[in-house]
């Protein structure tokens, strides 16, 4: 299944080829995704296409947002204010210490 990604329409390897080409194993099992928004959810869909657990932090101000809910785990970093929360190192390692994420996406 996760073949299809590899290839952009017109033939040529994405950088996931990389990944997955030299060896039939996933690099990791789960990833925590450590940004908000559209971004989460894309990378959201292409662990699913992989079969690869995600983890989604988020600020109490975006505990309803659609990027948490399309996540397999979630975990609330703090209050809305980003450096109490999304830019906080400590509770990001935290959270991947929690969830034993063994990928962290930026």
């Amino acid at each position: 299944m996760w073949q299809r990604l590899l290839f952009t329409p017109h033939g040529r390897r994405t950088a996931l080829t990389r990944f997955f080409s030299t060896a039939n194993q996933k690099p990791f099992q789960k990833v925590l995704i450590a940004n908000r928004g559209e971004i989460v959810q894309r990378v959201v869909r292409t662990c699913n296409a992989l079969d690869i657990a995600s983890v989604a932090v988020y600020s109490t101000a975006d505990a309803r947002a659609p990027f948490v809910q399309e996540a397999a785990e979630k975990v609330c970093l703090g209050p809305p204010a980003s450096n109490q929360s999304y830019m906080n190192v400590e509770k990001v390692l935290q959270a991947i210490r929690q969830t034993g994420a063994q990928a962290v996406h930026p």
